[in-house]
């Protein structure tokens, strides 16, 4: 049992092999490592980490709770419809978090929400997922981001703690299978959608072409093309689609070829 749950995670939540790096891969490894504003955000108030507890939804399957496994979820597999069960691909992972990690979660994706907002950073092209997740987000992007965001030196610290030792649990019976994960987000959590923002984001600040333009509802992108002429369609939608590309690797993102579609 344990040697397929192992070969389902290691599908479902991939390594980060710094091995395979970039140049421009490792320029977010080493932002990910520093800090550009050395100011501190103010504590965590006590009511506002009631608020946030208050909020979290009730009657949720529980995770693994316990103080010092507040980074561990509990990880639930499901096997999406019409797929062959022999497939890894074939189950959707759903991580349980523990209730002190989920207001933790909260409170740092509200605080870096508020930062990005008030420094008018997050793109009005983006619809969805505004105040599930993803499994292949790779962090130190993320925190390459939020440094280029001058977020300030305490919380960047801060989530890059959160983001750091974590790993997901599946329980069969009394045995415990935990691997650890070096990237992506828990499926329904808080920050998920905000470090995705973050990302599809930079995507949007590209240079389109004349008669091209782009605009994302949470994982989805959209590219819309217009010209007089056939030569002229292709011409710009093979330009647009190199710039995607070229952000997608530079993020560690992969297009799936069976979801893409093409609308004349």
């Amino acid at each position: 049992m344990a040697n397929t749950i192992y070969a389902i995670t290691d599908a479902i939540f991939p390594r980060d092999d710094p091995q395979f790096d970039s140049a421009v891969h490792c320029v977010h490894r080493r932002l990910a490592n520093t800090f550009v504003n050395p100011s501190a955000d103010r504590d965590f108030t006590a009511s506002e980490i009631s608020g946030v507890a208050k909020s979290l939804a009730h009657r949720k399957a529980p995770g693994l709770d316990g103080i010092s496994i507040w980074k561990n979820a509990k990880l639930v597999l499901l096997l999406k419809n019409g797929k062959d069960r022999e497939s890894a691909k074939a189950y959707r992972p759903i991580c349980l978090l523990p209730a002190l990690g989920k207001v933790l979660d909260k409170l740092l994706t509200q605080r870096v929400y508020f930062h990005l907002n008030s420094k008018g950073l997050l793109h009005p092209s983006q619809y969805g997922f505004r105040p599930g997740a993803f499994d292949t987000i790779w962090w130190p992007s993320v925190l390459s981001l939020l440094n280029k965001a001058e977020c300030p030196k305490d919380l960047f610290l801060l989530f890059k703690d959160y983001l750091g030792d974590r790993k997901v649990t599946y329980l069969n019976g009394d045995e415990e299978i935990s691997k650890v994960v070096e990237r992506g987000c828990p499926q329904g959590s808080c920050s998920g959608p905000l470090l995705w923002n973050m990302i599809a984001d930079e995507a949007l600040k590209l240079s389109w072409p004349d008669g091209c333009y782009a605009k994302t509802y949470a994982d989805d992108i959209v590219l819309v093309v217009s010209g007089d002429t056939k030569d002229i369609l292709e011409n710009i939608s093979n330009i647009a689609l190199t710039n995607l590309k070229e952000w997608a690797d530079e993020f560690k993102l992969m297009f799936n070829p069976s979801k893409t579609m093409l609308m004349p």
